[in-house]
């Protein structure tokens, strides 16, 4: 692997998409491949992953989950897109009290079914959803399962109806459909004023850049630094050709293997993901060596 793949982290302002920030580092870096790992609504902010180089092969590695958000529910009022930028659609719903609120927060942690907002990126017979519900012919997406790990309720302010809450999710949690749900619950309706990624698995909010401040000259995250609690093993020369050309190898019998990959290294640099076949036989899903050896030069394996 290359020395310039990497990762990024991101304070993503409001009002900008994902792919935007991906052209402008693209625009900043000189470099065409770069991906991001979990999308951020437009009017969402906070910490976004971006994958530089060769590491995109690597984002559905990353450790990403839980997700952790701080968001502000507006009660009486709904928006199409259950956003801020979305049109109003109800505005005279009731606000609920103090206590009301507090007693039915419980009732949304743990393994449950939620749909989707139409105004979303989920696609529908190969169009997205968020295009059909601007056209007028919002689509009824499916429900799909999701787990809130914890949701607290952090301020009330009942004389303006704005909850701010944390939630910690698993990924593919809409976080403007639980302020959605939250609001009929308690018999009214609401939308997510505010959202703001305060975590992603690992990558924390006070670790990531201002887009503004971000310049060629700003260091991109190692794999190795990244991937730092994932199991790992030196490759040696006597196993070199056959992990570059994607055969299976067997790991020794004492390395500690906790998890369904391991990392390969050469010296410094990352020469291939391994997959669990079976007992301590692996195969090599992401190879980065050449087939002599030399990192950098990836070829494919099965």
């Amino acid at each position: 692997m290359n020395k310039n793949s990497g990762f990024l982290l991101v304070d993503k302002p409001k009002g900008v998409t994902s792919f935007d920030v991906v052209r402008r580092m693209r625009t900043i870096f000189s470099c065409r491949k770069i991906g991001h790992a979990g999308t951020l609504d437009p009017q969402a902010e906070g910490v976004l992953v971006l994958a530089f180089g060769q590491a995109t092969r690597l984002i559905k590695f990353l450790p990403t989950e839980p997700k952790t958000y701080a968001f502000t529910i507006q009660f009486g009022t709904q928006t199409d897109s259950l956003d801020a930028a979305g049109t109003i659609v109800h505005s005279e719903g009731r606000i609920p009290d103090h206590d009301t609120l507090v007693s039915a927060i419980p009732l949304f942690i743990g393994l449950q079914m939620q749909t989707p907002p139409a105004f979303s990126a989920l696609k529908i017979n190969g169009v997205r959803a968020y295009s059909l519900a601007r056209n007028g012919r919002a689509p009824q997406l499916p429900p799909r399962e999701i787990t809130i790990y914890s949701l607290s309720l952090l301020h009330y302010e009942q004389c303006t109806g704005r909850a701010q809450c944390l939630v910690e999710c698993s990924g593919g949690t809409y976080v403007r459909a639980l302020a959605r749900d939250i609001a009929s619950k308690l018999d009214t309706v609401g939308y997510a004023s505010s959202i703001r990624r305060r975590s992603c698995g690992k990558f924390k909010l006070a670790d990531a850049h201002r887009l503004e401040d971000v310049t060629a000259s700003t260091p991109i995250l190692s794999v190795r630094r990244t991937f730092d609690e994932f199991p790992r093993l030196q490759i040696d020369h006597s196993t070199v050709q056959k992990v570059a050309y994607g055969r299976d190898i067997v790991l020794p019998q004492l390395f500690p293997i906790n998890s369904r990959n391991v990392m390969l290294f050469k010296g410094e640099e990352l020469a291939a993901v391994l997959i669990r076949v079976e007992g301590n036989v692996f195969h090599p899903s992401h190879v980065f060596l050449s087939p002599e050896g030399v990192p950098g030069a990836a070829s494919s394996a099965g």
